[in-house]
């Protein structure tokens, strides 16, 4: 797998390298990894509303959780969906969309 961030040694659920910023959508302050902060605060620019998210720690692929009433607009924003996830609503960060295959 390529390296594509700068998490080193860094465990799933932690936030040591998280940027916190305030969601209008969920109204509170949610915790986004710094390596995809910029893609996320794009994609609520644009209106679609995120679950959750993680660029993958370079431990696995990073993900983008979105309402399902998006997905349609996700796919037409160019993104890939996770086909080995159960759910449809979620897809891979375009920093790792060389990791999908």
């Amino acid at each position: 797998m390529t390296k594509k961030c700068d998490c080193e040694n860094i465990s799933f659920g932690s936030y040591v390298r998280t940027i916190p910023v305030w969601y209008d959508a969920r109204k509170r302050v949610v915790g986004i990894d710094i390596c995809i902060v910029i893609e996320i605060l794009n994609l609520w620019k644009l209106g679609i509303i995120t679950i959750e998210s993680c660029c993958g720690h370079n431990k696995s692929k990073g993900y983008i959780a979105v309402d399902e009433i998006f997905i349609t607009k996700m796919l037409e924003l160019g993104y890939k969906q996770d086909k080995e996830h159960e759910l449809d609503n979620i897809f891979y960060p375009k920093y790792n969309i060389d990791k999908r295959e």
